[in-house]
């Protein structure tokens, strides 16, 4: 994502920078282009959000440039450890984004801590069946999901006869929410237990984060499961519409390998 960054006392001092980058470039930046350090005295008042940005949403100024830096630099080291592992990467930042919905993460440090065990998010993550007349488009990821449970349970060819008269999206919304999953736009979560804080992670785990953000693995061990209450959805005879769904062999780095 790109943010803009300005001067809280001299307007006419600022400018776009483009995230993650390494601290010692975000330190510069700030002093020889905003005129301040990252204590205070500025403000985000502009971004482009890539993915990373659509998760924490609009309201970035509450946080700082350091606080969404550190999930960007996690973000992107978790995605390029899945594709040495032949994960694709959109479909990677799919499934982390999914798995922050599902869990409601939206503080960056939280976003940073599910980036560095996104391992454990591939426990839960499915990628969609779909029938081979399936084109998505624009498709949202309630009607994806509709057409995933659909197909499951008609099979190709009545699907491919009946789905023009299916409200798919609705099915897909109704079907998520009895089955505990949350949908995506290639896959969906199952509802599980949080992996990450819905606010700023305890004192001493951002250590572990910078470190597995600068590439040492070891750290991910040191941002532990968080116990926090978060509501959960619970449906009739749950992960009954997982039909057609498969688990992938696992990689080096615990994400799912894509084969072929």
């Amino acid at each position: 994502m790109r943010v803009y960054l300005e001067n809280g006392s001299d307007a006419m001092r600022g400018g776009w920078l483009e995230l993650p980058v390494v601290p010692e470039r975000l330190d510069a930046f700030m002093r020889g282009v905003v005129g301040v350090d990252d204590g205070g005295g500025y403000a985000v008042v502009d971004h482009e959000p890539g993915w990373f940005g659509d998760v924490p949403g609009s309201d970035l100024e509450s946080f700082s440039v350091s606080s969404l830096n550190l999930a960007a630099r996690c973000v992107a080291h978790a995605r390029d450890l899945a594709v040495a592992d032949s994960v694709d990467g959109d479909v990677f930042l799919d499934m982390l984004a999914t798995a922050a919905e599902s869990e409601d993460v939206r503080f960056p440090s939280g976003i940073a801590a599910l980036a560095a065990r996104a391992g454990d998010v591939a426990e839960f993550w499915t990628e969609y069946s779909l029938p081979d007349s399936w084109r998505a488009g624009n498709s949202s990821p309630d009607e994806l999901y509709g057409a995933h449970v659909a197909y499951g349970l008609m099979g190709d060819d009545a699907y491919s006869s009946l789905s023009y008269c299916m409200d798919l999206e609705r099915l897909g919304r109704d079907e998520a929410s009895n089955a505990g999953v949350t949908p995506g736009a290639s896959g969906f979560v199952s509802d599980h237990e949080p992996l990450a804080p819905s606010g700023p992670v305890p004192d001493g785990a951002l250590d572990a984060l910078e470190a597995f953000a600068s590439g040492v693995e070891a750290a991910v061990r040191g941002v532990p499961p968080v116990r926090h209450r978060r509501h959960r959805v619970r449906g009739r005879d749950r992960g009954r519409l997982h039909v057609g769904g498969r688990r992938d062999e696992l990689g080096r780095s615990g994400l799912p390998v894509r084969r072929g």
